[in-house]
């Protein structure tokens, strides 16, 4: 069964693979492509969230391994390694993977393409849309403004309260944009009022 399995997850991941291939090498670069990228990027935003709220928030007395575990899920281990040349250390593991604008995988890499894609995405001024920038926007700049030693401090047997809180933020906006674009773009009920 095993054997099985992984079979059908390596066949699962050469689909996608190539999809996202396709998209990125073929799709044309309407309101469609950018619709498909602020979707893919809210959700890699929020599974970043998700697993740095899970690993480096609570307390752990050695975080070696939580830190190198964190960056082989987020396939930035290489990129850490060639950047930094030193053993693991939470200050820079959130600073790759948190607040780098140029890092693929980082949650500030997300918020930036969010913003810029989300500009692109077809919406009337005075809709409920045209105001759905804000979350990103927001969301970006409290990133940006964070500062990663703040981020990465904390009291020994206690989580990082900052980045709890930061994450928390984050993570609702993002919540709220997804919502907003699933009722902008995906929702068909027709009004009562129109009826």
């Amino acid at each position: 069964r095993l054997p099985t399995a992984i079979e059908r997850l390596d066949r699962t991941v050469l689909t996608i693979s190539s999809f996202a291939g396709m998209v990125l090498e073929s799709m044309t670069r309407g309101h469609g492509w950018y619709f498909l990228e602020t979707g893919r990027r809210v959700e890699r935003a929020l599974k970043a969230v998700d697993l740095l709220r899970h690993a480096l928030v609570p307390w752990r007395d050695d975080e070696t391994e939580t830190l190198e575990a964190v960056l082989d899920v987020a396939a930035s281990a290489m990129t850490y390694r060639s950047r930094y040349q030193t053993a693991m250390h939470p200050t820079l593991v959130l600073d790759l993977l948190l607040l780098d604008e140029s890092n693929p995988r980082a949650v500030a890499f997300q918020l930036r393409r969010i913003v810029e894609y989300a500009e692109r995405l077809p919406h009337r001024p005075g809709t409920a849309f045209s105001g759905a920038l804000a979350p990103g926007t927001r969301s970006l700049a409290r990133v940006q403004l964070a500062e990663v030693d703040d981020l990465a401090a904390r009291a020994p047997g206690t989580p990082r309260a900052s980045l709890a809180t930061l994450l928390q933020q984050l993570g609702d906006d993002l919540t709220g944009f997804s919502d907003l674009l699933t009722r902008h773009f995906l929702t068909h009920a027709v009004p009562l009022t129109a009826m």
